[in-house]
């Protein structure tokens, strides 16, 4: 397994990383001082700004039949109204530590999100789901998307279950992910003696996979 021997320097950079902190700063508060479900204006704004500034719109759907505001209003705010999950999140809240033991809950919460978006949008929505529970449980929740799930195959090729974490509850993808992303955070605080929290871990992986991007550009290795 390559492991991440190769990378300090680069997790280093990326853990002192001030890019993109304004913006996001905004999006954390917006999430700490409206965690709840319970109306479904504010949380429908919250899930279109989020999804818009990480390109993850929740209007993006397999059959568009109503216009953005409609689809807003009648769909995604009375779907995402919602206290279970308002249940699920309040229980994660005491969670400190991502471990094997609280897995497979932090997990089931995100299957949970995306199945009710997929309700509405016919799509899996996999990467919105995590970035919109990032901003409410930053601690916990990893940011998926094609870029980074990518440049995570090429540090840790072969995978291993956490505590079964690949039932019915979860979602396979995102496991899978999220066991890698977890891996790497364990081995920089093992190794390098290092705090790392899954923005940081989303900082090198983001900075990693637009070097690859900008080298094949430019022919470069």
């Amino acid at each position: 397994m390559p492991g991440i021997a190769k990378f300090e320097e680069k997790i280093r950079s990326a853990i002192n990383q001030k890019d993109g902190e304004f913006g996001n700063g905004i999006l954390y508060k917006m999430c700490l001082e409206n965690p709840y479900h319970n109306e479904p204006d504010v949380v429908s704004g919250k899930i279109w700004l989020i999804g818009r500034a990480y390109s993850a719109a929740i209007e993006r759907v397999r059959s568009k039949k109503k216009i953005n505001d409609d689809f807003y209003k009648e769909e995604v705010g009375p779907t995402l109204r919602d206290g279970i999950l308002d249940e699920r999140l309040k229980n994660l809240g005491s969670i400190r530590k991502i471990d094997k033991e609280n897995l497979r809950q932090i997990l089931s919460t995100h299957k949970y999100l995306q199945s009710k978006i997929h309700g509405i949008t016919g799509l899996n929505k996999r990467s919105l789901c995590s970035k919109y529970l990032h901003f409410h449980l930053p601690e916990l929740f990893f940011i998926y998307d094609s870029r980074v799930d990518g440049t995570l195959r090429k540090i840790y090729p072969r995978w291993k279950d956490f505590n079964n974490t690949l039932i019915d509850d979860v979602d396979k993808p995102y496991a899978i992910f999220f066991c890698k992303a977890l891996a790497l955070k364990n081995e920089v605080e093992e190794r390098m003696k290092l705090e790392i929290t899954p923005r940081h871990v989303d900082n090198f992986l983001i900075n990693e996979a637009n070097e690859l991007i900008k080298q094949s550009r430019t022919g470069k290795k």
